[in-house]
């Protein structure tokens, strides 16, 4: 959880300054991608 936090606190500062037509036209996200593996 300490992962996701610290993106959306990357992302929080990164949108500091911008206005609301700049944060629509780029919006951020994080994406979560997960994978399930036989290997153990």
């Amino acid at each position: 959880m300490n992962i996701i936090a610290n993106a959306i606190d990357a992302l929080d500062t990164a949108c500091v300054g911008r206005t609301y037509a700049e944060l629509q036209a780029n919006a951020q996200r994080i994406m979560i991608c997960t994978e399930m593996s036989i290997d153990l």
